[in-house]
């Protein structure tokens, strides 16, 4: 997720551009360099500057058009030196929306999920051959977060910024409906508009992939019945789901799913822990047999799934304590993580965070739900907000730090001094426990750290 300006408009489509030879600014971010890869692989020409790269600025005269995402601001100086020059400026998923044109594509979107579901289902069309394209808002461990095929194009469409209604896939996965963005969305209502809206914009012969399990997408199904409607196939534990879960086990950092998918039923393995993780192994087998690949075979390719940066992804297990990152910073991913991290735990074991807070308006909307999500934990390493918009001091997290006293949970303050926070942690934590890196900013930084301290404390014990 790139945190939204508050009430940022929704991206327009500008006609006629040509998108030949386009400038990318802010070309460093996760979304913009996979476009950038996209490009590159598809021998285009292109331009990009990003500011935190170098001042020097490329020239523009072959730029047909600049490229911008919603982290950008419309009065940034690389923008207006683009519209100074002539130039059409546009939206990121305006330009992923031509790269999809006349190509078999599936946009994987939802609250929650959208970045696994959308690299499982690309770790799955390549091991079984289908050579695809892909464009991630993540990293996908051994494989980055894009790719340039000539098979089927797999993107991540973002409803933080409404630009998913930019795209016109033949297939829509909806992994999840919830009340996020505030900056931008006003509550469940909006966003179920806004999805509402994005599957409305589907070609007549489309489908859309929903979880069934997931309540805010309930909703959404019943916003979808109709004749004029596209194609709906559901997954779920309900036997009336499309592809209906049969049985879901979380083993200790695993997960084993028995499901019927096309008629065939399919166990699927994942290397991963959590509800969350193996719903979405489900979503991207389901989705990959739209494409043409047989059940079996896409859930044989799930054992091998590597996993994306940031996703419950192991910093390290030292003398039996797990160091574990997590990108969770809504109070439902929150929950799920934590809930993930107990099976990697011992029975006994404990769960610390060490978590970094994300954006301002977030805070202040989700605040008391953040602090009771966290208070599940034995204890709480509390981080500055992480925000590209706003400064604020420690005041700004007050409600998460309440709730959490009031529920008896410890909570350190590193504002000052996260270097002693990390040693607090690592003091505190004993074989069988899980220490998460968990927030959208630097945190993840924190987790070599703490790999080195349990190790320096085991080695002095």
């Amino acid at each position: 997720m790139t945190e939204t300006r508050r009430n940022a408009r929704t991206p327009a489509w500008v006609p006629g551009v040509d998108v030949s030879r386009p400038h990318l600014i802010g070309c460093d971010g996760v979304g913009m360099s996979a476009l950038a890869e996209l490009y590159a692989g598809a021998d285009r020409t292109f331009t990009g500057w990003d500011r935190k790269r170098t001042t020097a600025r490329p020239a523009l005269g072959t730029a047909t058009c600049a490229v911008v995402s919603s982290a950008i601001d419309v009065e940034d100086a690389e923008v207006l030196r683009a519209r100074a020059a002539g130039l059409p400026v546009i939206h990121r998923a305006q330009a992923l929306a031509e790269l999809m044109r006349d190509r078999t594509s599936v946009a994987v979107t939802g609250t929650h999920g959208k970045t696994t579901t959308s690299a499982m289902l690309a770790h799955i069309l390549a091991e079984t051959g289908q050579d695809p394209a892909f464009a991630l808002g993540g990293r996908l461990i051994g494989a980055g977060n894009a790719r340039t095929g000539r098979g089927p194009m797999v993107v991540e469409a973002d409803e933080s910024d409404r630009s998913l209604l930019l795209m016109s896939p033949r297939i829509a996965v909806i992994t999840s409906v919830d009340d996020d963005h505030p900056e931008t969305l006003n509550g469940l209502g909006d966003t179920l508009t806004l999805f509402e809206g994005f599957v409305r914009r589907l070609p007549v012969t489309g489908t859309v992939v929903i979880c069934s399990d997931d309540p805010g997408a309930a909703l959404l199904m019943e916003r979808l019945r109709g004749p004029i409607s596209p194609r709906v196939v559901t997954y779920g534990s309900s036997p009336t789901a499309s592809t209906d879960i049969r049985s879901l086990m979380l083993r200790r950092g695993n997960s084993h799913t028995v499901a019927r998918v096309g008629g065939q039923q399919v166990e699927i393995y994942l290397p991963f822990p959590g509800r969350q993780l193996a719903l979405d192994a489900v979503a991207a087998v389901t989705t990959a047999h739209l494409l043409g690949v047989p059940p079996d075979e896409a859930a044989r390719a799930l054992a091998t799934y590597p996993g994306v940066h940031r996703r419950l992804t192991l910093h390290g297990n030292h003398h039996g304590v797990a160091v574990v990152d997590s990108f969770a910073h809504h109070p439902t991913a929150i929950t799920a993580d934590l809930a993930a991290a107990r099976t990697i735990a011992s029975p006994r074991g404990r769960i610390w965070i060490a978590f970094e807070p994300s954006g301002a308006v977030r805070v202040e909307h989700f605040g008391p739900q953040i602090g009771r999500a966290l208070a599940s934990s034995a204890g709480v390493l509390l981080l500055p907000l992480h925000s590209q918009f706003t400064a604020s001091g420690p005041e700004a997290l007050t409600e998460i730090r309440n709730e959490l006293r009031d529920h008896h949970v410890p909570v350190w303050d590193a504002h000052d001094a996260p270097d002693e926070g990390t040693q607090l942690l690592a003091d505190r934590a004993r074989q069988g426990d899980v220490i998460l890196t968990m927030g959208t900013g630097g945190v993840t930084e924190l987790g070599p750290q703490l790999c080195s301290l349990l190790g320096d404390l085991a080695l002095a014990s």
